[in-house]
């Protein structure tokens, strides 16, 4: 059973935090992981009465915390299993084929949801996209962008990237000009109506 579930960026900061056993102080079981791991540690390491589980995939590293009191319940390979395949939930389920640090920040309520359908009190329940799809309705937030008439996502190559930058920064900052222009003329409506009536 694991205690709990973390998915951290390259420099081991954590980008999603799972406490499934209620401990009562994540950040010190953390740091514990940090002072053991280093290049090329191996998938499965002990530091402080706890097991870590890990994988490095892309730019991520998924991570599980068992105590190790719960070791004699457990199968620890099951749970090395279990992050490679959420893994490849997530590549599935984002139909991206590198994971960032910025889908997963874009997508961390999703995140949060596949992991509770994926475990339950610790326990793997079902890692299958298609049957996860009919339980979750939270929708991906991967960015698309049309590019002549061509829809693009981070996960494909594009042919002409220039201009396209200083194009939407310069159509977002007009939209908000306009907001703001909207805003003003509505409060002031509001204001000569409020003074018509009194």
């Amino acid at each position: 059973m694991s205690s709990s579930l973390f998915i951290l960026d390259e420099n081991l900061e954590p980008l999603v935090s799972k406490n499934i056993r209620a401990l009562p102080n994540l950040s010190s079981v953390l740091s514990s992981f940090k002072q053991c791991y280093h290049d090329g540690s191996p998938p499965i390491l002990s530091q402080n009465d706890w097991f870590f589980i890990h994988l490095k995939r892309d730019f991520l590293h998924f991570v599980s915390v068992i105590h190790t009191t719960d070791k004699p319940n457990i199968d620890l390979m099951t749970i090395l299993a279990f992050l490679e395949q959420f893994y490849h939930l997530l590549q599935k389920y984002f139909e991206i084929e590198v994971l960032t640090k910025n889908v997963i920040l874009d997508n961390i309520l999703l995140v949060l949801e596949l992991i509770d359908e994926c475990i339950d009190f610790g326990i793997v329940q079902v890692t299958d996209p298609s049957i996860i799809k009919d339980y979750i309705r939270v929708k991906v937030n991967v960015p698309r962008v049309t590019v002549d008439n061509e829809e693009w996502s981070p996960g494909e190559e594009s042919s002409s990237s220039s201009g396209s930058d200083s194009d939407s920064e310069y159509s977002n900052t007009n939209k908000r000009k306009d907001k703001k222009k909207k805003r003003r003329r509505k409060r002031a409506l509001k204001g000569k109506a409020w003074a018509k009536v009194n």
